[in-house]
Parts: C-alpha cells; sequence; structure tokens
C-alpha cells in the first residue's frame, strides 16, 4: 500500500525535476542572435517549399 504512494509522489518529484531542468537549459540557449538564425532558416526552408510546389 505504502509503496504505490512513494511511487507516484517519486513520479511526480521526478518529472518536475526533469521539466524544471530541460526549461533551464532551453533558456540559456535563447539568445537574439539564435533567435533570428533560427528564423532566417525556417523562411528559407520555406521559401523552397514553396518554389518546388510551384514547378
Amino acid at each position: 500500500m505504502y509503496i504505490w504512494t512513494l511511487i507516484t509522489i517519486g513520479g511526480m518529484i521526478l518529472l518536475g525535476t526533469a521539466i524544471i531542468y530541460a526549461r533551464s537549459k532551453n533558456k540559456a540557449h535563447d539568445s537574439a542572435a539564435e533567435i533570428a538564425r533560427t528564423d532566417a532558416a525556417a523562411h528559407r526552408a520555406r521559401d523552397a517549399t514553396d518554389r518546388e510546389t510551384d514547378d
């Protein structure tokens, strides 16, 4: 009986820790230059796809 309580609480703590870790890692890499570079790459990919579908 108590083992399921421990597993449930431990699972929530583990999940919360993983989410906090992932969010902190993602925030550190979101510089303005990186966002601009990613946006430019998305526009190039979209333009290339548009050119392929127009042919």
